[in-house]
């Protein structure tokens, strides 16, 4: 008679395949607390940059002599929004997640207007593309969620 293969063994007894999914657990909570903690300091390094920036542009008039680099900066700010927001929701959430950068975009669309800090004439349209690069920004960070910590949740 031949020894049981590993096969066999997990098929007959329960209790090796119960450890084994049991340190599968263990080894995908550890995994997803380091695939956060990488989130969160992406979110730091891309708060820092857009710090950077916005230090700058006011610095160096940067807003007033490239009238692209406000667009670049909603980019910036929506995509930094998105990583910190993947970093704190525990499991994919879409709903929630799209609701709540949505409300951020729009609360500081708003927060522009109550600054009185239009620049244009046609502050509609200005408006309508702050929230697009906004929300492309946002997509980028949630594709690449989907991609690497919600893949599986």
């Amino acid at each position: 008679m031949r020894a049981p293969t590993w096969l066999q063994k997990v098929a007959t007894t329960g209790r090796f395949y119960t450890k084994t999914l049991a340190c599968a657990r263990v080894f995908a909570c550890y995994s997803w607390d380091i695939m956060r903690l990488y989130w969160l300091l992406a979110a730091l390094i891309l708060a820092g940059l857009l710090a950077y920036l916005q230090h700058t542009a006011l610095d160096q008039l940067l807003y007033w002599r490239y009238l692209w680099f406000d667009t670049l900066m909603h980019f910036l700010g929506g995509l930094t929004m998105a990583v910190f927001g993947i970093a704190l929701l525990a499991k994919r959430r879409a709903f929630i997640f799209l609701g709540a950068m949505f409300a951020i975009a729009a609360g500081w669309e708003l927060f522009e207007l109550a600054i009185n800090a239009q620049r244009e004439a046609n502050f509609a349209f200005d408006t309508s593309l702050d929230l697009l690069m906004d929300a492309c920004g946002m997509s980028l960070a949630y594709v690449a969620a989907r991609l690497s910590i919600w893949r599986y949740a």
